[in-house]
């Protein structure tokens, strides 16, 4: 126990350090946080929480005091802040779990749009490697050849030319084909298996208390 101030008209101050720990449905954590809750006690009865402070404005010199009076207070409060820990476990699921719908509402966007932006980067990437004009060009080469073939001999080179100007098309389609079934793989699992469970709150959040300080009143903060 210490002594110090207390707020006006309080019997004693408890100060409970709790520790909140929540994970995602990946049992990744995303909620961690260690602070010090300050209740009032006035005739016996928990007060209302007051409002945040920094650990260093709730600290106090150590004393040797009424210690009787200290486990008279816990023999009363002891209950009702058994109940706040529950209340506070339930209430910081139900703020976790709609921050959490938010934030991944936003980011499954933002991944849509980055994905779209791949697409287009990769429709672009094929234009500009010039597909459609070899396309063209080996249609031309094919009219060539099969005029040639009603003659005596299909020219060697404009054959050889074919062959390698389709070999280049079927490189470059399979390339590119490859790499937009793989952006469709990669933007599936990402939109359904990652997050959607990334940004869902594996069962409650846990509120674990820590240590529980009982001030009265006297001496100096």
């Amino acid at each position: 126990m210490r002594t110090g101030s207390v707020p006006a008209g309080a019997d004693a101050l408890v100060l409970l350090t709790i520790e909140e720990l929540a994970v995602n449905e990946l049992r990744e954590p995303c909620h961690h946080w260690v602070r010090t809750l300050a209740f009032p006690v006035r005739d016996g009865d928990l007060q209302p929480l007051l409002p945040h402070q920094p650990a260093r404005g709730l600290s106090g010199p150590a004393s040797g005091g009424n210690r009787n009076a200290a486990r008279d207070i816990w023999d009363e409060v002891e209950g009702d802040l058994k109940q706040q820990v529950k209340t506070l476990a339930a209430d910081l699921t139900a703020a976790l779990a709609r921050r959490m719908a938010e934030a991944g509402a936003a980011v499954r966007e933002s991944e849509q749009k980055r994905f779209a932006r791949r697409r287009r980067e990769l429709e672009k990437a094929i234009a500009d490697n010039q597909l459609t004009r070899l396309t063209k060009e080996a249609a031309k080469l094919r009219d060539k050849v099969q005029q040639l073939a009603l003659f005596s001999e299909i020219d060697r080179d404009l054959q050889q030319r074919l062959t390698d100007l389709e070999a280049e098309l079927s490189l470059r389609r399979s390339h590119y084909e490859t790499v937009q079934a793989r952006l469709r793989v990669e933007e599936r699992r990402t939109l359904e298996d990652v997050l959607p469970l990334r940004y869902a709150l594996r069962g409650d959040a846990q509120v674990y208390p820590i240590s529980i300080e009982i001030r009265l009143p006297g001496g100096a903060t």
